[in-house]
């Protein structure tokens, strides 16, 4: 148990301090008028050498009134630090200084329980160039454009990476082409969209599965004109069944490149995925005697196995500790 404290000081007032609790060491936090919290040595609170935050020696208090916070539009000064605001559903509140301007209070208390229990708040978060401002209801979001303009999206187009702007960029780019090539919005367009989108975009739902592996789009096709010529003239048909004619990469640890890219079904393209093949399968191996000399050097994993029959799996627990040997041999990582 500790000391008892020789003076309680919670609920009394200094200045435009107002002591909330006892933290420990003679210390006491306090709320000021103007909404800030601080915490001050309670000789200090008793002696009147502390008598605000800082906020005396700060200037004139700044007038909100009429400003907008949220849900909560200021309607005049009530006193000690507080606000009269009237919110969006037509209930009146009086609310601190400091939550106005850190953003804790955004309505009078209607908010947060009109929001479903796993809502996620996308306030102040970038996609692309827009800034998530405030939430509009249903899974509408007011969002405000690097440009200046402001626009009101859907939660699902912030979250795909499908809406990055308010329209500015892609108006940008088809200035920039001084060319129209009459297709955005295609099929081979939405193609060419979502392939770069899941490399460049962080916030595309695929970008943790492409970009954060270091996939990467070919400079060439930065051109959709070029995408465009080199898909017609390796296969790519237009009117073929949904899931029938997919861009897949050859190579699932490669980039996307003409020498690396096809069209294929559905069912192709999963046999093709890079969680099917192992990733230790491209690692240098030495397979060694018991003396750790080299006999023989393999480029990969699956040479080392395609070569000596073993499982490329078993090969990988051995170079990295989880088993000695395998059908006999022993192996090490190439240096």
């Amino acid at each position: 148990m500790g000391r008892p404290l020789k003076h309680d000081l919670a609920g009394k007032k200094f200045g435009k301090l107002t002591v909330i609790e006892h933290v420990g060491s003679g210390r006491w936090k306090c709320v000021c008028e103007c909404g800030n919290e601080t915490v001050v040595n309670g000789n200090k609170l008793i002696t009147g050498n502390t008598k605000s935050c800082g906020c005396l020696n700060a200037g004139p208090l700044e007038d909100l009134t009429g400003q907008r916070f949220g849900m909560l539009t200021v309607i005049d000064y009530a006193g000690g630090g507080r606000w009269n605001c009237v919110c969006d559903c037509g209930n009146k509140k009086a609310v601190l200084t400091g939550a106005l301007k850190t953003g804790n209070a955004k309505s009078c208390g209607c908010y947060v329980r009109e929001l479903p229990a796993n809502f996620d708040d996308k306030t102040g978060r970038r996609y692309g160039r827009l800034v998530v401002q405030e939430y509009l209801g249903g899974s509408r979001w007011k969002c405000l454009c690097d440009c200046g303009n402001v626009t009101e999206v859907d939660s699902h187009e912030l979250s795909r990476g499908n809406v990055t702007s308010c329209g500015c960029y892609r108006r940008e780019v088809a200035s920039d082409s001084h060319t129209t090539h009459g297709m955005t919005g295609s099929r081979l367009y939405i193609v060419w969209g979502s392939m770069r989108q899941r490399c460049y975009n962080k916030n595309n739902h695929g970008y943790k599965n492409y970009g954060a592996l270091g996939v990467k789009v070919c400079k060439e096709w930065d051109s959709f004109e070029a995408f465009h010529d080199w898909a017609y003239a390796n296969g790519y048909d237009e009117n073929a069944e949904y899931g029938e004619c997919t861009l897949d990469r050859i190579d699932p640890f490669g980039d996307y490149c003409p020498e690396n890219c096809r069209w294929v079904s559905v069912e192709v393209q999963a046999n093709n995925k890079r969680s099917n093949e192992n990733p230790n399968a491209r690692v240098p191996v030495n397979l060694i005697d018991a003396a750790g000399n080299v006999l023989k050097r393999f480029p990969s994993v699956k040479d080392a196995a395609k070569e000596t029959g073993s499982l490329a799996t078993s090969i990988s627990a051995v170079i990295h500790g989880r088993q000695k040997t395998t059908n006999g041999l022993m192996f090490a990582p190439a240096t």
